[in-house]
């Protein structure tokens, strides 16, 4: 039964490193250009801004993470996804690896399996580098920490963790707000890390406040500024009326199974009422109020319904990691259930063939969606994909074109994509700047400066890759920018 788990997590290897292949490698968006850009500057330890560049929220996580792959020389259009996939399953391997340290094989293999049984709009979203998920394994390991008991130092981190988790991404404030209600009602120890919990939060906050302020004193860095937080009837009954539809991205068919999947959440509250497990009824019932909550909150009636890449569900990723949360805090407080020897292994051979089932059903659904040029993947309203291999072409082309006449400046014009994707493959070569809404503001400053530059300009008439030298003399960019298109940069 041991050995089980090394089975599923090699399937769970191969199926994520088929869509890293099939998909992830393949098509690339402004905003995943400009993690590679970050990825540049991280592992170069330039950090201009600390939240998302451009906006004072979410975080740049997947660009850290890719920063060692970086220095090995990975490619930039495979080290981002790596990483969002590692981030991705990293709260579901922590929790499997608990599992199986305390010699419970079997639910080991659930949780694995569970990561596996996800939709195939899910495996998307979690496969590629656009901080949908940044704070959520944060969130999870500070959970983790706050509750292990082990000493005030365990609380410190975890309450640091948790907070810090929540500030890159706003959704992780459930899972963290888990781990902090299931210390209050089950933690026989608060004198003991009360004290340290509440420093390490107020350490986080700290460091949350202060980033805040970066763009409060630096108010041209918040080129995309928060939207105010508010709730809407309206919004509440719309997304109530599609929750069937939304929640079928969360498993491997179509919306028929989503009944299945309440009736499996409604089971586990069930159970715990009946086995008096108290405190895992008041989390996955606060968990589930809190999902209800945010279907009225402004934020998730911002989507497009045929697009996977700015759906709905990108919002509400958190769901299953609080339910695999509470699953763990559960058995960390009565043990796992008893089951007779015989009753578990056909569950894990029923649900390690569900597994297996899966991801076979999820291949040819995605290979359906990839090849389809109207396919959710390709929606082009919001989220412009690229091609990747073009993308590195013309990245070729104009570097070639920027050697030969010694530029200094590239200039862009309509491709965000291409200007991130330049400075990330270039970095520190060439001042890269974006003619209307380019998010790296210290570029945005250097530009406003009369100077001499040799330029390239690049632009896309129709699409098609145009590129011309001009000599600036005393000028500063945006003026010339200003004087060509008539563009000011936005907003």
């Amino acid at each position: 039964m041991r050995w089980i788990p090394f089975v599923i997590l090699l399937l769970a290897i191969l199926y994520r490193g088929w869509i890293l292949l099939r998909y992830s490698v393949q098509y690339v968006d402004d905003d995943q250009a400009l993690l590679w850009n970050a990825t540049a500057a991280y592992a170069r330890f330039i950090v201009p801004e600390p939240f998302f560049w451009g906006q004072a929220y979410n975080a740049m996580l997947e660009a850290a993470v890719a920063a060692p792959l970086y220095w090995l020389r990975v490619p930039l259009h495979y080290a981002l996804p790596i990483a969002a996939m590692l981030i991705s399953a990293f709260p579901y391997g922590l929790i499997a690896a608990l599992f199986y340290r305390k010699k419970h094989a079997a639910v080991c293999c659930l949780v694995l399996c569970a990561y596996l049984l996800m939709g195939w709009q899910w495996d998307i979203l979690t496969s590629i580098p656009r901080t949908f998920l940044a704070g959520i394994p944060f969130a999870v390991m500070g959970a983790l920490l706050i509750n292990s008991g082990k000493s005030g130092r365990s609380a410190f981190a975890g309450g640091l963790l948790a907070v810090t988790g929540a500030a890159m991404t706003h959704t992780a404030l459930i899972p963290a707000g888990l781990g902090y209600l299931f210390w209050l009602l089950a933690c026989k120890q608060k004198r003991k890390t009360g004290s340290m919990l509440a420093l390490g939060s107020a350490l986080g906050v700290l460091g949350y406040i202060l980033a805040k302020n970066f763009y409060a004193v630096n108010t041209e860095y918040s080129l995309h500024p928060d939207i105010p937080i508010s709730f809407s009837r309206d919004i509440f009954e719309s997304n109530l009326k599609r929750l069937p539809d939304m929640l079928s991205d969360f498993v491997f068919s179509n919306a028929g199974i989503v009944f299945v999947l309440l009736l499996l959440i409604l089971g586990m509250f069930a159970f715990y009422l009946w086995k008096r497990r108290w405190i895992s009824a008041v989390l996955l019932a606060s968990d589930i109020a809190l999902f209800f909550v945010l279907l009225a909150l402004n934020y998730t009636g911002e989507y497009i319904e045929d697009s996977i890449l700015y759906s709905q569900t990108r919002m509400f990723l958190y769901l299953t990691y609080s339910l695999l949360l509470i699953c763990w805090l559960d058995c960390l407080q009565y043990g796992v259930p008893s089951v007779p020897e015989k009753a578990r292994r056909i569950v894990i051979i029923g649900f390690s063939l569900l597994a297996l089932i899966s991801c076979c059903y999820k291949m040819t659904a995605l290979t359906a969606q990839i090849d389809q040029p109207e396919s959710v993947l390709h929606h082009a309203t919001v989220v412009i994909e690229s091609d990747v291999e073009g993308l590195l072409e013309q990245c070729a082309q104009v570097a070639v074109l920027a050697e030969k006449h010694q530029a200094d400046v590239i200039l862009v014009n309509k491709n965000r994509t291409f200007a991130y994707a330049f400075d990330a493959l270039h970095f520190g070569d060439y001042i890269v700047y974006h003619s209307l809404y380019d998010r790296r503001t210290w570029n945005y400053v250097q530009m406003l400066q009369r100077a001499d530059h040799r330029c390239i300009v690049v632009d896309f008439p129709s699409g098609v890759l145009s590129t011309e030298f001009v000599q600036l003399t005393d000028q500063a960019v945006t003026d010339y920018v200003r004087e060509r298109w008539g563009l000011n940069r936005r907003p």
